[in-house]
């Protein structure tokens, strides 16, 4: 179903048997280094012991998700028949992939695949006061059109593509609306020129070519300056933005046929006007010393000058608005407290059991204030769970996202604490 290349190992093979793993080539650096990790075994979870089957090409960063393990499923060992599949139909722990034929459509499938999960339990999840819906999405369209909790990666979001490319267009306008002016403004140094061209024969598409040429090559040098600009400084903004970009895709072809539409189309546009004002002037008129037209343009070059602005200004404003946005996203207070915690995972089961020691020998270090345990994060609550209020009907059950705390969970998290030095922390297990 997916394009993940294994390197060694068979792909039909590889994860059929339970606790057998497949793993990149990353990961075989970082636990085998030059060894040969086929047959060999990882620990994973505690006490299980995983075969390693395969290794993999690592996955690019175009991916949805780029995981550096597949286990085979079979470890799991879950095989519901029968009324067994009522049991787990709650379960929404496992990412479904399907395929289909080329033409189908997926909301129809959707439908289709809601009316047989209904048949098969509609009426327990009545019982309970719910209602059971598929949704599916286009595999492409996941990381910037998804809306679901808890996707495998980070997505992102197609709103900020339109935005940014905008803002891009804009900056662009600028520079091509800045260029239409300031070369009709040096037209006098050019009018002669043109004048002359015109006496020796020359004819106005001839000079139209020749001002267009002087924009493209202009426009050219602009553009690869500019790339030269974007893969030195994106390291930089990599850092600034914590984002993962990659300038793998400047080589993708369709990446650069769009570029190469955009330098012509900017090439054009910036020196359209240009071109036809200067080849428009008379040549008895330029000898003379008179600078006119064969039609006027001052109007709209006030348009043009009035337009750059009006997009500087509303660039401007937008800027003011978006740090004020950032300012106080940074300085808004959450409910809770978040300054001065370390959290600590414990993954191994062993340990898990073993938190209330643990969290015992924290508390009695000097500088650790508070101390509680949780199945995860503050307000990083993954679980949901079904209620039944006392004063509702039997049949009516609500939803809650719920999480699993100790008793001293709120007074660590929601006591504030007024006098916190740097080296004092409250432990998170």
């Amino acid at each position: 179903m997916f394009s993940f290349e294994l390197i060694k190992g068979n792909p039909k093979q590889a994860l059929v048997e339970h606790n057998t793993i497949v793993i990149t080539e990353k990961m075989v650096k970082k636990y085998f280094d030059t060894e040969d990790p086929m047959g060999k075994y990882l620990r994973v979870s505690g006490d299980s012991l995983y075969m390693v089957m395969g290794v993999m090409k690592n996955v690019p960063q175009t991916s949805h998700f780029r995981p550096d393990f597949f286990a085979s499923f079979a470890s799991l060992n879950l095989k519901p028949t029968g009324k067994a599949i009522e049991a787990i139909v709650g379960n929404i722990n496992y990412y479904t992939y399907v395929l289909f034929q080329d033409g189908t459509d997926h909301h129809v499938m959707a439908r289709k695949m809601t009316d047989h999960l209904n048949k098969k339990v509609g009426l327990m999840i009545k019982m309970m006061g719910g209602t059971a819906e598929i949704g599916l999405q286009p595999l492409t369209s996941i990381y910037l059109h998804s809306d679901r909790e808890n996707e495998l990666e980070r997505t992102g979001d197609i709103a900020y593509v339109f935005l940014f490319s905008g803002i891009g267009l804009f900056i662009l306008l600028i520079a091509c609306l800045n260029f239409m002016n300031l070369a009709t403004a040096r037209s006098a140094n050019r009018a002669k020129e043109a004048g002359l061209r015109k006496v020796v024969g020359a004819k106005r598409p001839q000079l139209v070519k020749q001002f267009l040429s002087e924009s493209t090559i202009l426009t050219l040098l602009s553009f690869v300056l500019g790339l030269i600009l974007v893969l030195v400084l994106i390291p930089v903004f990599r850092n600034i933005a914590a984002k993962d970009l990659s300038t793998g895709n400047f080589f993708n072809p369709i990446f650069l046929l769009g570029l190469f539409g955009l330098f012509l189309l900017t090439s054009l546009f910036g020196g359209s006007y240009p071109a036809f004002f200067l080849s428009a002037f008379r040549p008895v008129e330029v000898i003379q010393g008179k600078l006119k037209r064969g039609s006027k343009s001052s109007g709209l070059r006030i348009v043009l000058v009035s337009l750059q602005f009006v997009v500087s200004i509303v660039l401007i404003i937008g800027t003011l608005i978006i740090n004020d946005q950032l300012h106080y996203m940074r300085n808004k207070k959450l409910g809770y407290d978040k300054d001065h915690v370390l959290t600590v995972r414990l993954r191994a089961p062993v340990t898990q059991k073993r938190y209330e020691a643990i969290k015992t020998e924290f508390l009695r270090h000097p500088n650790v204030l508070k101390a509680t345990a949780s199945d995860s994060t503050a307000l990083g609550a993954s679980n949901f769970s079904m209620y039944h209020a006392a004063d509702k009907p039997a049949n009516e059950m609500s939803m809650f996202f719920s999480q699993w705390v100790d008793e001293d969970f709120i007074d660590t998290y929601f006591t504030p604490f007024l006098h916190l030095t740097f080296y004092e922390l409250r432990i998170i297990l």
